[in-house]
Order: C-alpha cells, then sequence, then structure tokens
C-alpha cells in the first residue's frame, strides 16, 4: 500500500474486482482495522469506492470508534455509517452462557468477565478460553465441545437449546483477568512453542 500501488496497480486491480463483480456477481471487500491505514492507503479506499459505483461491489470498512473517518464527507451518499455499541450485561451474560453451553453460567464468572471486557465480544470469548484452558472453569456434569473461534457458536448451541446443556463451577475464586485484549492475546502466545512464535 504505496505511491507504486496507488499510482501502478491501483487501474489493474480495480479492473479485476469489476470483471470479477459482473461475471460471479456482487463481491463484499472488507477492510479490518481501518485505524491503523496511513493516508496513501485510506485515499486508496476512497479511489477504489468511487471506481465501483457503477458495480455490485461493496466496500466494508471495521474501525475503532476514536477513528477520525474522512469516508462520510468524501462519499457523501454512497457512504453509511453504522455503529456497533458494546454488548449489554444481558447479551454478555447471553454469550457467556453460549461459549459455556449452559443455561446457568457460574455467576461468580459473569460479573469479572463483564467489567474487564466492557462489552467486547472477541474479549468476552478469549477471556472464557482462558479459564477453560487454565483449568480454572470446568465442567462438572455433561459433556462439552471445544470450539477454536468464538463464531463457532451456532443457534444449537446458545443458550437454553443446547440438548446437554452442561454445568460448569469455577475451581478458584481468584480470577485474574488481563486488564486489556493484548493482555489476553499475549498470554496465549506466551504458552505457543518457540519456533511457533
Amino acid at each position: 500500500w504505496g505511491p507504486l500501488i496507488l499510482g501502478h496497480a491501483h487501474p489493474s486491480i480495480v479492473e479485476i474486482l469489476q470483471t470479477t463483480a459482473e461475471k460471479e456477481g456482487p463481491l463484499v471487500l472488507v477492510m479490518e482495522d481501518t485505524h491503523w491505514y496511513d493516508p496513501i492507503s485510506l485515499a486508496l479506499i476512497e479511489q477504489f469506492s468511487r471506481s465501483f459505483e457503477d458495480y455490485p461491489i461493496l466496500v466494508q470498512l471495521l474501525y475503532r470508534p476514536e477513528f477520525n473517518d474522512p469516508f462520510a464527507a468524501q462519499l457523501g451518499d454512497r457512504y453509511t455509517l453504522i455503529h456497533l455499541q458494546p454488548f449489554q450485561p444481558a447479551e454478555t451474560r447471553e454469550m457467556i452462557a453460549g461459549l459455556l453451553e449452559t443455561d446457568n453460567p457460574p455467576e461468580s464468572l459473569i460479573d469479572p468477565v463483564k467489567e474487564k471486557s466492557k462489552g467486547n465480544p472477541f474479549y468476552i470469548g478469549e477471556i472464557v478460553r482462558k479459564l477453560r484452558e487454565d483449568g480454572k472453569l470446568v465442567p462438572v456434569s455433561g459433556r462439552p465441545s471445544t470450539p477454536t473461534t468464538t463464531t463457532q457458536i451456532t443457534p444449537a448451541r446458545a443458550a437454553g437449546n443446547s440438548p446437554t446443556a452442561v454445568r460448569w463451577e469455577l475451581t478458584s475464586g481468584d480470577i485474574e483477568v488481563p486488564d486489556t485484549l493484548t493482555g489476553v492475546i499475549m498470554r496465549r502466545v506466551d504458552k505457543l512453542a518457540r519456533p511457533v512464535k
């Protein structure tokens, strides 16, 4: 994403995407962590969006609330802003229940997770995963599955709908949860073998 790409590769990329959309149907381009993009990358996205005006192409930008979004002014009515609000306490509880495949997650687990996660669903999932991996949250009845990501929660496994709901308990009253999402991720990285790190 530099001047060379912006000046030379941009037309080719646009043409490929336009042709694909025409031949194969609508496309969705997802740009994650836009808040970290440099000005040249942001300018490229804006040019992309203008080039796709007559094609079935949706450009989706994901960024943090503090990002100073330039696209509303640049793209006008072709741009729609959707604010995703943090989970409310009831939604946090529902997600925990879904992750644990139970309609009764341990009450002593709910408040610490709510406080630390601030309603961030990814953080909620990582906290619950860490507690399970550390042996601090264990099943005492039922047989839980082991999803690798929080997105693998299906309606059939959501709270109250699992055919064999699992009952859990905390093995320690001391729940140590990192204060930041980075802390959660770094603890997971620290457990990896050196070559993987």
